[in-house]
């Protein structure tokens, strides 16, 4: 009878040849060794490799997902005469009560079958390949069902609170539970729309003013900066930097669209007319202006900021997503306040962008004539004139108390990984 091969063992094997070698350290092949295994005794079912190809089990994880969007679909359909039904808004009738009842039966249907199908996928089908990804896309997909029902159907405030909270909620469940990474936009979503909806209440029928509009922009900005500071001790560290950083340059992005167009609409606005009381708050160009030119700067500040997280989890994602923010916010902010001399700004962003990227380039140089540059471990033997001298003694490790350095000084009983029996 054939065993499988034990994953501690075969790690053991693939590891110890690179501490004898000093590619890596005994606290190195110790951390690899205690994560691979306590993963592999976890039981845990391993995900299919993630590699090029017309795999089958991929495809029918494709086709569950895209039948879900087109299940989504449908509800977007329906959203759009759950409270009045089109064809009576066309002909003007009044005497609708607001509830279409078979717009909002195909709503609620949609939502159980999408929450009934991630259910029984991870009850029946969680050894599968990609079930993950399955369960917590269709489960995802479920609570967005659930609160467009729920928001779509009546027009009451309470219910934006209550679906906005049941959102944040269930999606962090769904990845604290499920470990699906779908469930992370969900509870983004459902932050933005109760920030969304408190900024709603709070400013009611007030005038639009600067104020006003960089104000909102300032939370919006805040809360996208909250979305990647909570994600970033888990293992949604890119996918909450990449929400929470779009946030940001997109609050930023309309801050900057909002006032240039009020600032626009206002130089052609005439005074009050005499004898009249008008209290609408005078804009003035000026603070249009200021505020757009901090948001721009803080957009930049914000693409920065995406930049050194690209440093610290190399997601080249990060950096597109940088460029574009920077690039539109810039453009706009420049667009909207350097009338006369947009060029000034253009050289001035052009020389600083200069001396940073030849900075950068002058240290790498710099470093590299000194010998700096190279990898931290020699995968081979060492060249000629570095490393000891072959007749030095070898320096032993610590064999410490670890896991991996325990296994070094087990007695050596035969070959380890695959073990036969009978």
């Amino acid at each position: 009878m054939t065993q499988a091969p034990v994953p501690g063992d075969r790690l053991f094997d693939s590891l110890h040849p690179l501490v004898q070698r000093q590619v890596l350290s005994p606290r190195q092949a110790d951390e690899v060794f205690r994560a691979v295994s306590a993963q592999s005794h976890a039981g845990a079912p391993a995900e299919a490799t993630e590699t090029p190809g017309w795999e089958r089990a991929r495809g029918w994880a494709g086709l569950a997902i895209f039948g879900a969007f087109l299940l989504m679909a449908a509800l977007g359909v329906a959203s759009t005469h759950a409270r009045e039904p089109l064809r009576q808004t066309l002909n003007g009738a009044s005497d609708s009560s607001g509830f279409n009842g078979k717009a909002f039966t195909i709503m609620a249907a949609i939502t159980v079958v999408l929450a009934a199908a991630a259910a029984a996928n991870h009850l029946l089908l969680s050894r599968r390949p990609y079930a993950g990804l399955i369960t917590s896309a269709l489960g995802a997909l479920a609570l967005l069902s659930l609160a467009t029902t729920l928001t779509s159907t009546w027009d009451q405030s309470a219910l934006v609170y209550l679906s906005a909270v049941v959102l944040l909620a269930a999606g962090i469940a769904g990845f604290w539970y499920l470990k699906g990474q779908a469930f992370v936009p969900v509870a983004v979503l459902g932050g933005l729309l109760l920030v969304a909806q408190l900024l709603s209440d709070l400013l009611g029928d007030d005038e639009l003013g600067t104020g006003t509009v960089m104000t909102v922009g300032m939370l919006v900005l805040v809360y996208g900066l909250v979305v990647v500071a909570a994600g970033w001790a888990f293992g949604c560290r890119t996918l909450t930097t990449m929400l929470g950083g779009g946030i940001a340059l997109a609050a930023m992005w309309f801050t900057i669209l909002t006032l240039g167009f009020v600032g626009f609409l206002s130089s052609f606005a005439v005074g009050p007319a005499p004898g009249t009381d008008n209290q609408a708050p005078q804009l003035n160009p000026d603070d249009i202006r200021t505020d757009i030119r901090i948001a721009m700067f803080l957009g930049v500040v914000v693409g920065l900021g995406l930049v050194a997280a690209f440093v610290y989890t190399s997601y080249r994602g990060l950096l597109v997503l940088s460029l574009i923010g920077v690039t539109t916010v810039v453009a706009s902010g420049v667009g909207f306040t350097a009338t006369d001399h947009p060029m000034r700004w253009a050289i001035g962003f052009a020389v600083v962008g200069t001396l940073m990227a030849a900075g950068s380039l002058g240290a790498q140089l710099a470093r590299s004539s000194r010998g700096g540059s190279g990898p931290a471990y020699h995968a081979g033997p060492p060249e000629p004139g570095h490393g000891p001298s072959p007749g030095a003694a070898q320096p032993q490790p610590d064999p410490g108390t670890r896991p991996f350095q325990r296994r070094r000084q087990e007695p050596d009983d035969g070959p380890r990984g695959l073990h036969l029996e009978g």
